[in-house]
């Protein structure tokens, strides 16, 4: 697969990002409203994964700016998880990061999806919507290997899997660690992409378990944790490679296919 070949995948994967993007914020923003009048700590740990979840994905797809402002909004909720009460100018500074974010997220969705605002929608024929956007000559029909994704950031799951798919990959996700035994020993997986940083059990652990699972396939590690403690470990564990968030499309694909 050439660079033009990709940067074709990495362009649809854009325009997928953008609408997921959209639709997340309409519904965080319900969150926001909540924890402004509540202080729930549920509906603010909503808000930090959002913007994390924007970061990252905005920086994978190449959106420097847009994972700035998402970045600095999730540490303006980190600063503060601790707090019993906000201010009136803290939650007027939420709403304005909130703002900036939806207006970057618009301007670029000018840009990438101009009149394909339903490019994704599941109702449309496949194959006509490839027509739509002139990108069936890249897509090939061969499958290069089955991958099991795992993360608990739904929106991380579904942008790399699009991505995966587009460059010849069958590929599962999941969500939750108690499932990743069972998928493996009902699929016949090549390679697992593993998410270190999992609810109720780390991404160490899990992997433990499926190496006593007698997996014979390669894994390889994400994290946003990029100490260098923790990538000895992950290959010592016997992890094909560690990879830190946020990492670059091409460079994912191509360790992937090493």
């Amino acid at each position: 697969m050439n660079k033009a070949e990709i940067e074709i995948i990495l362009e649809k994967s854009r325009r997928m990002f953008l609408l997921e993007a959209q639709n997340k914020l309409g519904n965080n923003f319900i969150s926001f409203l909540s924890y402004a009048s509540s202080l729930q700590n549920a509906e603010r740990f909503n808000i930090e994964n959002f913007f994390h979840s924007i970061k990252g994905m905005a920086s994978i797809s190449g959106f420097e700016e847009l994972s700035k402002d998402a970045h600095e909004m999730e540490i303006f909720m980190l600063d503060r998880k601790d707090q019993e009460s906000l201010s009136s100018d803290e939650i007027l500074s939420i709403f304005h990061g909130y703002k900036k974010v939806w207006s970057a997220i618009h301007h670029l969705s000018q840009i990438y999806l101009k009149d394909d605002e339903s490019i994704y929608d599941p109702d449309i024929d496949p194959e006509k919507q490839e027509k739509k956007i002139g990108l069936q000559t890249f897509l090939s029909p061969m499958v290069s290997g089955n991958i099991l994704l795992v993360d608990d950031d739904e929106l991380i799951l579904n942008f790399l899997s699009k991505y995966l798919k587009d460059a010849g990959y069958s590929v599962i996700t999941c969500s939750r660690p108690s499932e990743v035994l069972s998928i493996l020993e009902t699929n016949s997986i090549d390679l697992v992409l593993l998410d270190v940083m999992l609810p109720s059990k780390s991404g160490f652990e899990l992997f433990e378990n499926i190496k006593e699972s007698h997996f014979s396939g390669a894994l390889i590690f994400l994290s946003s944790k990029n100490l260098a403690a923790d990538k000895l470990s992950g290959l010592k564990m016997g992890a094909e490679d560690y990879i830190t968030k946020p990492f670059n499309m091409e460079e994912l694909l191509l360790r992937i296919q090493k």
